[in-house]
């Protein structure tokens, strides 16, 4: 891919992440002066097979040194995939964890005056809470929002192909949809069939709040690469493309006072105007601390499972001591040994390692969220 964007995109960074990486890379026309990478500090769990904690979930970014604005920080990401967009909020903690930490990042950003571009799948829906936290927290701007003023408030309708395709264009649908081939006998939620797919990848920006510089507008935005790969029968990704075209209006363009982009992002003089709410934070905290109690829970039933499987192994090494030499047994006993020794080290690495580990995490997030609430009073 490096070589084939070598032209028009002479500069990239692709990020390593855990064990088999989380696939985050960033292409750029301008030179990059910067580059980071934080991993989530919640990934789901070492015990869970699915695969996020092993490909490390992360935030990257690149700054970028462009000729109009001066540093361009372009974060990428990808959040933790379970949790589904219904059903208690608790089952989206990690993805709330990894909206807080990854918007304070951007504020941070925004904070050094770099104009920000958000990009990513960030596995949530556009009111969900996750999205709340991204958006409030750095005040930042949905592009396909700001592009599609008008949106409707109810689905397209029943599934066809002609609706599917109103759907994707009216909603910015990248993924579940009925027109990509990986949705195909894939069993849907019903959040999914409602509106013909789910609207999970984002393009956020926002210009610092000084009106004397130049700062970014959205021109337009589309979901792209919804072909199928030439000579093929399946799509590119079990994703649809997200495309966002961007203009830089400075204050020698004369419509820059009376941009209508302009009182949001670039004056931003009510730093409230996208403040979340105090019912907001109670749902996050709600969510938080269940997800702290299911963490306890985790970590005494791997303990458990660790004090078994050392008596298993106790029993079979001083057992092994009067049992009569056979054929068939030494092999039993020495196979029985060794699957104790593995089973009861992961339960002591995932009970009390990372059960120590991830309840730290979500004490810190808990503190962290009932600092934002006190300014509330």
């Amino acid at each position: 891919m490096m070589k084939a964007t070598l032209t028009n995109l002479p500069y990239s960074k692709y990020w390593r992440t855990a064990a088999v990486g989380s696939g985050l890379a960033i292409f750029s026309r301008f030179p990059i002066i910067e580059s980071h990478v934080y991993p989530y500090s919640l990934n789901g769990s070492p015990s869970d097979l699915s695969g996020d904690w092993f490909a490390g979930k992360a935030c990257a970014s690149v700054v970028i040194a462009h000729p109009l604005l001066g540093q361009v920080e372009i974060f990428n990401t990808h959040f933790f995939a379970k949790g589904g967009e219904e059903g208690p909020e608790y089952w989206r903690a990690v993805r709330i964890s990894n909206a807080w930490e990854m918007s304070r990042l951007v504020a941070g950003a925004l904070g050094r005056g770099r104009h920000v571009i958000v990009t990513g799948d960030f596995n949530s829906s556009p009111h969900s809470l996750p999205m709340k936290i991204m958006i409030s927290r750095a005040n930042l701007i949905d592009a396909w929002v700001e592009s599609h003023p008008t949106l409707p408030s109810s689905p397209i309708g029943r599934n066809t192909s002609s609706n599917a395709a109103r759907a994707i264009e009216v909603f910015g649908l990248t993924v579940d949809s009925p027109l990509n081939s990986w949705s195909l006998g894939k069993p849907l939620d019903p959040y999914a069939r409602k509106w013909l797919g789910k609207r999970l990848d984002y393009i956020l920006f926002r210009s610092p709040s000084a009106k004397s510089r130049p700062h970014l507008t959205i021109e337009e935005t589309n979901v792209v690469m919804r072909e199928k790969v030439p000579g093929r029968a399946f799509s590119f990704s079990d994703h649809f493309a997200l495309e966002a075209t961007f203009s830089v209006a400075t204050p020698e363009d004369p419509v820059y006072a009376s941009s209508s982009h302009a009182p949001r992002h670039t004056i931003l003089t009510d730093e409230n105007q996208y403040k979340l709410s105090e019912e907001d934070l109670l749902t996050a905290l709600g969510a938080i601390s269940y997800e702290y109690r299911e963490a306890n829970k985790r970590s005494k039933r791997q303990m458990i499972y660790f004090w078994l499987s050392l008596l298993l192994l106790l029993f079979i090494v001083i057992g092994s001591a009067f049992i009569h030499p056979s054929r068939w047994l030494a092999p039993v006993a020495t196979l029985l040994g060794a699957i104790a020794t593995w089973r009861g080290t992961t339960a002591l690495y995932v009970g009390f390692i990372y059960g120590q580990w991830e309840t730290g995490i979500l004490t810190n997030l808990m503190e962290e969220i009932e600092d934002v609430r006190d300014t509330y009073r």
